[in-house]
């Protein structure tokens, strides 16, 4: 998980705090956001705070791309991950 700026911590904090009042202050302390505690607990925040899980039942990987990174950075890439992710998950 990779969070840039300020506010994107600040929103992370704000958001996990919700629901785990020991959350730490990720603008305080940035480094915890890629500890193992809490590097889960922040990408999930983030996905279900962008509508992203509509968007992956669609297999729309251009719009959650575009959701996560506001462009196009790194689709190819998602694309050929989604579609390796897809043939172990796949249900025949």
């Amino acid at each position: 998980m990779q969070l840039t700026g300020r506010d994107n911590y600040a929103e992370a904090t704000q958001q996990l705090r919700r629901r785990h009042a020991d959350t730490p202050d990720f603008e305080v302390e940035p480094e915890s956001v890629a500890g193992a505690d809490w590097c889960l607990a922040v990408a999930a925040a983030a996905w279900a705070a962008k509508g992203c899980n509509a968007l992956a039942d669609q297999d729309d990987v251009r719009a959650v791309t575009r959701r996560i990174n506001n462009g196009d950075t790194g689709l190819a890439e998602r694309i050929e991950w989604t579609r390796r992710a897809c043939l172990v998950w796949r249900q025949d």
